[in-house]
């Protein structure tokens, strides 16, 4: 069996895609990712969530951004 991965679709889209599968009697799995997202990169998203939350912040001027 040749494996085929596609990017995310959406419910109408994987429905298509699955009854084309079927009309051509193809054989076909459908796994989902380990992992959906990063643990580390959400953790960091997370933190810097919070930082905001409690004013801990640095804010940088615009014209000091491309020194």
């Amino acid at each position: 069996m040749t494996t085929v991965t596609f990017p995310r679709f959406d419910y109408v889209q994987r429905a298509q895609l699955l009854a084309y599968l079927n009309k051509n009697k193809w054989d076909f799995n459908i796994s989902e990712p380990e992992e959906k997202y990063n643990p580390e990169f959400v953790a960091k998203i997370q933190e810097s969530r919070e930082q905001e939350r409690n004013g801990q912040t640095v804010k940088i001027k615009t014209e000091d951004l491309w020194k």
